[in-house]
């Protein structure tokens, strides 16, 4: 934001808080501490994506170490803001939208290089309420979400059922989390990207991310100061 530093004085002036502003990198780091802590540690090579407003993190771990890190610019609200003008979404507008989320997959995936036998584990809203969606939920349940099974058909039924109704029509959904209603359509179409790029037909929900990583990463700079 260009108001960064006025923000961060203003709330330092006010409450006595100091805000930190980590990059993108820093910000996987932290979710795969907490994404590991969710599905345990003896879970294998994985990589972990978490699909945010404004960027895309992906973590390739190889025996609970990270091994690469990249922060992409794939944001739900970005894409949202940028693409999806009409309600419901034109299906012009959603295959432009596409487009662009595989040209900056494909590179991603060029980075990371040899990712095979690794699991893929998704966190962050987006995926959590597809999960939701997927399991109908009347209220969400993270016990249910944790190490829960999504699979590629099932998100791209969803993806469907989401752009052949209106935003006030979503709100109908089971499962999805008020407020997400205009950026759920970008998140799954990210995610359907990113699943059909790495060749992956199913992923693993981790209910813990970068909230846990932070409590993590704290608690452990604790122990050793």
């Amino acid at each position: 934001a260009k108001n960064r530093q006025y923000f961060i004085d203003l709330v330092r002036k006010e409450t006595g808080f100091d805000i930190e502003v980590i990059s993108g990198e820093e910000e996987a780091r932290r979710t795969f501490l907490g994404i590991m802590q969710g599905i345990g540690k003896g879970s294998g090579d994985i990589v972990a994506i978490d699909i945010g407003g404004g960027s895309t993190e992906f973590i390739l771990g190889k025996e609970g170490r990270i091994k690469e890190k990249i922060s992409s610019n794939l944001g739900v609200v970005k894409l949202t803001e940028k693409y999806i003008k009409s309600d419901p979404i034109l299906q012009s507008d959603l295959m432009r939208m596409q487009g662009e989320i595989r040209a900056m997959i494909r590179e991603v995936v060029l980075r990371m290089g040899n990712m095979g036998g690794s699991i893929l584990v998704g966190t962050a809203g987006s995926i959590t309420t597809l999960a939701a969606i997927d399991q109908k939920m009347e209220a969400y349940n993270p016990l249910r979400i944790n190490n829960c099974i999504l699979n590629l058909a099932a998100i791209k039924e969803i993806l469907s059922d989401l752009v052949s109704k209106s935003i006030k029509e979503r709100r109908t959904i089971k499962g999805l989390e008020p407020g997400r209603e205009d950026i759920i359509v970008a998140g799954a179409a990210i995610l359907i990207t990113i699943m059909e790029e790495m060749g992956h037909d199913s992923l693993v929900v981790s209910d813990y991310g970068l909230r846990e990583g932070l409590i993590i990463d704290a608690y452990n700079k604790r122990c050793t100061n």
